[in-house]
């Protein structure tokens, strides 16, 4: 019932906003809703986790080891995120390193022009 609700609905917005714009509003719909899944999904499946914790290891051992276990995790994910910042960031110094070097060749050429 469900797919058969999707279809339809992915019927229509390419019917209501042409082929392109009706499948771009369908897929970034269905990625907001998958995202809203997986967000509560993850967070229920932490709660059975810390429940399971607290009951094998005792209340507050399991509170601990479950706010240690939290923490790793986000220092792990702000690692990841610091090292594709400083990725990107050598990237771009790059790039503009590029512009820099072709700006001065062009200024050197349009010298040469000007003098001749």
């Amino acid at each position: 019932k469900a797919k058969a609700h999707h279809a339809t609905q992915m019927v229509l917005r390419r019917w209501m906003g042409g082929d392109r714009k009706g499948i771009l509003s369908q897929f970034f719909q269905d990625w907001q809703e998958y995202v809203k899944v997986k967000i509560q999904s993850d967070a229920q499946k932490q709660s059975v986790k810390d429940s399971v914790m607290r009951f094998i290891e005792g209340d507050q051992r399991g509170s601990m080891h479950s706010c240690f276990l939290g923490w790793m995790n986000y220092v792990r994910f702000e690692l990841k995120h610091h090292r594709l910042a400083q990725q990107q960031q050598k990237k771009l110094e790059d790039i503009e390193m590029q512009m820099s070097k072709m700006q001065q060749k062009r200024e050197h050429q349009m010298m040469r022009c000007a003098e001749a």
